[in-house]
């Protein structure tokens, strides 16, 4: 093969990554970059200080929450305080306003329509920040595209939430009953108090220390890893695989092309589990769209293609985005 037909393969090759990278890599690259937990855009009251608009909602008493967003950063966090305080950031265009409304103690917050604007730099951030007594609420939705979401020192009787190439945090809270379903993304639990969960994690990673489970519980992990650190002092909990049995207190793990690691802060390891014919070391290769790809051009190649992805982000995107097609479509 000419040398010449060697590099317009490699770039054809990175052609098509970026293409179809760019919404689930870049995308979430984007977010994390421009969107992150900004901490220091907030006091230490956790209030809103960034330069973007503000608004701020005040509601006496709240019974439920229902968030839905495409492109979000949402913060849930229970104070000391009797009124509920709801804060807001969107962007400056007047079709894109962040939605709340609120009846009969129900609030209603919409973030959605902006998926479409990920490549547009200017004024496309969505944040909402809810702080309010830390229990008292009945029931919390979250329906979250692209996004982060930080729930702290919350009691809560119900949790739904669903999402996709998200960061989600919860700490120091309570959780009756939850029904957890993501993919592409990162949760992380700190002492936490979780009773019939359900979680669903594909292509994602859990990790957690500090956490009572009570109640039945399952953990169902496709292509990810789960690792973690349960506080239960009587030893109290069974946790198994793919049982159907009915302890009080259970928590079953099902996997499939995972690895898992669950352990009590007083025994040590109770749980080790990896599946077969998985390899933990390259785990791009058991994605069969990533086969292809970097069969023959490795990890090298791969660790290329995401920096030259994150500068596209974190600088100009249109104007190196342009570049490329150009040079693509001159090839």
């Amino acid at each position: 093969m000419k040398k010449s037909t060697k590099i317009a393969l490699i770039l054809v090759i990175i052609g098509v990554l970026v293409s179809s990278i760019s919404y689930f890599g870049g995308a979430r690259t984007y977010f994390n970059y421009n969107f992150g937990m900004r901490h220091n855009m907030y006091n230490s009251n956790n209030y809103y200080s960034g330069p973007t608009e503000k608004k701020d909602y005040n509601y006496s008493n709240l019974q439920s929450i229902q968030i839905d967003g495409s492109v979000a950063e949402v913060k849930l966090i229970g104070r000391n305080v009797n009124t509920w305080e709801v804060y807001t950031v969107s962007p400056m265009d007047k079709n894109n306003k962040i939605s709340v409304s609120e009846s009969n103690g129900n609030l209603t917050v919409n973030l959605k329509n902006y998926s479409h604007k990920l490549n547009n730099r200017v004024n496309n951030e969505s944040k909402i920040t809810i702080i309010g007594p830390a229990s008292g609420l009945k029931n919390l939705n979250i329906d979250l595209g692209i996004g982060a979401i930080e729930i702290d020192n919350i009691t809560l009787p119900k949790l739904d939430f669903k999402s996709s190439m998200a960061d989600i945090e919860i700490k120091n809270s309570n959780i009756s009953k939850s029904h957890i379903k993501f993919s592409m993304s990162d949760m992380d639990i700190k002492n936490t108090k979780l009773a019939n969960m359900v979680l669903d994690s594909s292509m994602g990673n859990v990790v957690g220390e500090n956490i009572t489970f009570s109640g039945k519980n399952s953990i169902h992990s496709s292509m990810g890893n789960v690792d973690l650190k349960i506080n239960d002092p009587e030893n109290l909990l069974s946790i198994v695989k793919g049982s159907t049995s009915q302890a009080e207190n259970q928590l079953t793990v099902n996997s499939s092309m995972s690895s898992i690691s669950i352990s009590k802060q007083n025994q040590g390891s109770v749980f080790d589990y990896e599946d077969e014919d998985y390899d933990y070391d390259n785990r791009y290769d058991n994605y069969d769209e990533y086969n292809d790809y970097y069969e023959d051009y490795g990890d090298d190649l791969e660790n290329k293609i995401e920096h030259h992805i994150e500068n596209i982000y974190n600088r100009k995107y249109e104007h190196y985005y342009d570049n490329f097609e150009n040079d693509f479509e001159y090839l």
